[in-house]
């Protein structure tokens, strides 16, 4: 790959048809060469980590989804935004929250994650309107989520 890359430096960000790059791809599978491929592919010259595919999903966004703890902090820890693409309906908070991972979810809020969806770029709130909180909420998982809001759900409770 780095050959390849070092002759044309626009293939490492090539897309397939559904506008997946190579480190999206990688991003959202969990096989015994994911680690080490990711570990290389962040660190070569010119990646975009936040290359997006046809739905606004960057890799961050597929390791969330597909609950890829150690793939979501390879890309986070070599910059990539935790909060995703404004092109996208969710963000990977969002989505961490209404599939119940509290694991993903911390991990982006250790990143800087917006705990209340907001992104650069995003023109109007989507997902009912809501932040992941409330998303969590709905969805009536409060309690896998009650550890990252947990100084806000005890008072929430003890009020009433």
């Amino acid at each position: 790959m780095d050959n390849l890359a070092a002759r044309d430096p626009s293939v490492i960000n090539k897309k397939d048809s559904f506008g997946r790059s190579a480190l999206w791809i990688v991003a959202s599978v969990q096989l015994e060469w994911t680690k080490r491929t990711l570990n290389h592919l962040v660190k070569m010259k010119n990646i975009d980590l936040n290359a997006t595919d046809v739905r606004g999903q960057t890799p961050v966004f597929a390791a969330a989804k597909y609950n890829h703890t150690s793939s979501l902090e390879i890309l986070l820890d070599a910059g990539a935004d935790p909060n995703g693409s404004a092109e996208s309906a969710e963000s990977p908070l969002h989505v961490s929250v209404r599939e119940g991972m509290p694991e993903v979810a911390l991990i982006l809020l250790k990143y800087g994650a917006s705990p209340d969806g907001e992104r650069p770029g995003l023109e109007h709130r989507v997902n009912f309107g809501t932040i992941p909180v409330f998303y969590q909420a709905f969805f009536i998982m409060i309690d896998n989520f009650s550890d990252i809001y947990s100084d806000r759900v005890r008072s929430v409770r003890n009020f009433y």
